[in-house]
Order: C-alpha cells, then sequence, then structure tokens
C-alpha cells in the first residue's frame, strides 16, 4: 500500500471521464491512420498499416528524446509511411489527410 500512496502524492493530476468526453488517444489514433489508410495507401492490409504506424510513432520519439526536435510527430510518421510504402511524393497530402481525420 505504501508504493499505491507514493504513486498518488507523485501525480500531477488525475482525470477521471465520468462522461466520456475525454478523447481516447488510442481510439483517436487508430481512426485517424485508418483514413490516411483508406485515402492514400488502400493497397496496404490495415493490420499491416497500422503496425507500421505505430512502428514509425515510436521511431519518432526515439529521435525526439535523443534531442532531435527539428520535425513533428505527424510530419515524421506519415513521412516514414510514405517512404516505407513508395510514396515519397505524397507526403504533404498524406500529412494533410491524417491531420484532417482527427
Amino acid at each position: 500500500m505504501v508504493m499505491l500512496t507514493e504513486i498518488h502524492h507523485a501525480a500531477a493530476a488525475w482525470l477521471f471521464d465520468f462522461d466520456g468526453t475525454l478523447t481516447d488517444y488510442d481510439s483517436a489514433d487508430r481512426t485517424a491512420v485508418e483514413v490516411l489508410r483508406s485515402a492514400c495507401f488502400d493497397d496496404v492490409p490495415a493490420e499491416e498499416f497500422h503496425a507500421a504506424s505505430v512502428a514509425a510513432r515510436t521511431a519518432f520519439y526515439r529521435v525526439w528524446a535523443a534531442g532531435d526536435t527539428s520535425v513533428g510527430l505527424d510530419q515524421s510518421r506519415v513521412a516514414a509511411l510514405c517512404e516505407r510504402y513508395g510514396r515519397s511524393g505524397a507526403v504533404a497530402e498524406a500529412v494533410a489527410t491524417y491531420r484532417g481525420s482527427r
């Protein structure tokens, strides 16, 4: 019980979503990634694309943690997906599609 108490004291805030109005990031992200896949990568299977998008997000955070903040998450992630699936010329359109779906 001591550890639980320490965790409670260390938290800056506790958020409770009693009425469902807070955004579920994972659900919102899955929806945005699926909209992006459908619009720009419709030939790629959904689960494969989702796994690649998670890997691209993780790769961004590794670079960001090392101090490179020159490119934002959306740009980095979508550019990595475009490169992976051979659509390097469509990055701006794909980023706009991804951002517009959130």
